[in-house]
């Protein structure tokens, strides 16, 4: 607030949202359950147990009429998990309902999540394993997650706002890079051999917003260094003070705008998918490491605008965590069969 300009107002909005989430979850946690269900098919299932395996006993019952896998036809692959259950619940009213991995059912305040089954047995499963979740604090969450959501357009705003020929080349740069990203991400999306490998968990309408913001801010901040390095050696040859690190400036506002939206996507789409929006996954680790990489380059920037030298190490270094982020925690051991981010 000390140096607040209009330009950055976006920040107060993130921060603000950030205040609310974490309010929400101190708050929440003693609400939160989160159960898990084994329902043999043609059963009737009444309880489900927690994380300490405990039988709790639920205000409603849930049939298994029947469970299926759906294949891609060429390679046998699984495309999606489907659960066809009835819901009874205690006031004698009945619900029947498809539930699959991305589209939970929504009943009594609680959500029902597609979540497992019987693998050894593949397509033949004779149970269905279903994730429950009770959540009274998300709609708050989801406050904060929106007010962040404007923050980010506010700082993406600010980034490309038109003030001299060095800034209106960098805005004419962005939006070329934004169509070129969105042409790519929609090959992607097209092609025969990602409609036939997908998994299940990756059939969602939010994969191509999640991953194009993601580019997106990759292909921003590659720009943004590169230029960063271009000043460092013509400064060095030239041997006189010559940095200006506006159109750096500009694109880590642009890029950190785009990297605070694919995060938000990726929380909702988790959230829809698993049950949860954030589960310390290293890549989700390294992801929020790299926002506050960039987010710490911007605030030297406001309050340190002299020491541009500085500055472009910190973009070096914010640079270095994204590559962790989206090429070296693939190789992490810890990864390897338990991460959610960790795809065959």
């Amino acid at each position: 607030m000390k140096r607040f300009k209009w330009k950055n107002s976006g920040f107060i909005f993130i921060y603000t949202g950030l205040l609310i989430i974490f309010f929400a979850a101190l708050l929440g946690s003693s609400d939160l359950q989160r159960l898990k269900m084994a329902v043999p098919v043609k059963n009737i299932e009444w309880r489900a147990t927690n994380e300490k395996n405990e039988l709790i006993v639920l205000p409603f019952a849930i049939e298994l009429k029947s469970f299926t896998i759906e294949e891609y036809p060429s390679t046998h692959k699984p495309k999606q998990f489907i659960s066809d259950v009835v819901v009874y619940l205690s006031n004698g009213e009945t619900k029947n309902s498809l539930i699959e991995v991305n589209k939970p059912l929504s009943i009594a305040g609680w959500k029902i999540y597609q979540h497992s089954y019987e693998k050894s047995l593949g397509k033949w499963s004779r149970y269905s394993v279903l994730l429950l979740v009770k959540d009274p604090w998300m709609p708050v969450v989801y406050l904060g997650i929106c007010m962040i959501f404007v923050g980010a357009m506010f700082i993406l705003v600010s980034g490309l706002m038109i003030k001299s020929k060095k800034s209106r080349m960098s805005t004419i740069l962005t939006l070329f890079g934004i169509v070129l990203v969105l042409v790519f991400i929609e090959r992607i999306w097209l092609s025969s051999e990602r409609t036939q490998t997908l998994m299940p968990a990756l059939q969602s309408p939010w994969f191509l917003p999640h991953v194009a913001v993601y580019m997106l801010a990759y292909s921003i901040f590659s720009v943004a260094v590169i230029y960063a390095l271009f000043l460092l050696i013509k400064q060095k040859i030239i041997k006189i003070q010559i940095l200006s690190l506006a159109l750096c400036d500009k694109m880590a506002y642009v890029g950190t705008a785009f990297l605070t939206m694919g995060m938000l996507f990726g929380a909702v789409w988790a959230k829809e998918a698993w049950g949860h929006y954030w589960t310390w996954d290293p890549k989700e680790t390294w992801a929020l490491a790299t926002w506050m990489a960039y987010l710490f380059y911007i605030h030297f920037r406001i309050y340190r605008p002299q020491k541009m030298k500085t500055a472009i190490y910190l973009l070096f270094f914010a640079f270095v965590i994204l590559q962790i982020c989206w090429i070296g925690v693939n190789y992490f051991p810890v990864l390897q069969g338990n991460s959610v981010h960790v795809y065959q």
